[in-house]
């Protein structure tokens, strides 16, 4: 773990407890030594010296760390699939570096999806921690009608095989399960295709696509 998320990072004094404190626990931090805090709003560490360790722990800041700013402009349209399947591979494309996962209902996503947001903003603070990224990936919610005709680009095997590099404003298109309908592959005509024979489950086709723009 490169840091701890909390919220409050930069006051002059906190307190943890819950799973902030298991972490301090799980480290075997001892009062005197510093721990590196952040709260993934800035591109800064803080750190504090740990005064107490008692049923809380009790920590004044330190000094402060300027960090270099990471630049996360990629995106990529992600058609809603089973809602776990979304949490088991949110923390893949945030430590890729995807910049913002647009997510949308296509005609053959599942209807009765609930997104938690909340959940999701947890998840991404775990991977963060992990991978020492310092703002998560940003994860936003639009209707299928939003999207451009011109410039959104569906991953589709009647797509041409070739290599994803997309202009600023194109936008690569993942569909769901079922893949996409009739009515959608007729309506987005750039179409592009993975140089693969089998056939990917949503989440691996998605993070596929990602490692391959980004990395």
């Amino acid at each position: 773990m490169q840091f701890l998320y909390y919220e409050n990072a930069g006051a002059k004094n906190i307190e943890l407890d819950g799973e902030a404190f298991k972490h301090i626990k799980a480290q075997r931090k001892r009062a005197g030594e510093l721990l590196r805090v952040q709260n993934l709003r800035e591109f800064r560490a803080y750190f504090y010296e740990i005064c107490e360790l008692g049923r809380k722990a009790k920590l004044q800041l330190s000094h402060i760390k300027e960090l270099n700013e990471q630049e996360y402009k990629s995106k990529i349209i992600w058609a809603i699939c089973d809602e776990s399947v979304i949490w088991r591979t949110l923390p893949a494309l945030n430590e890729l570096g995807l910049g913002e996962l647009i997510l949308v209902y296509s005609e053959f996503s599942q209807g009765n999806v609930r997104l938690d947001f909340a959940r999701f903003w947890r998840i991404l603070a775990n991977s963060c921690e992990q991978c020492g990224r310092a703002k998560p990936l940003k994860i936003s919610l639009k209707n299928i009608n939003e999207l451009s005709d011109e410039n959104t680009i569906l991953l589709d095997f009647d797509g041409k095989i070739k290599d994803f590099k997309f202009s600023e404003n194109e936008v690569l298109f993942i569909g769901p399960e079922g893949g996409f309908s009739k009515a959608e592959r007729q309506r987005f005509k750039k179409k592009i295709a993975l140089n693969n024979s089998l056939i990917l489950r949503s989440n691996t086709a998605i993070i596929a696509c990602a490692a391959k723009i980004l990395i």
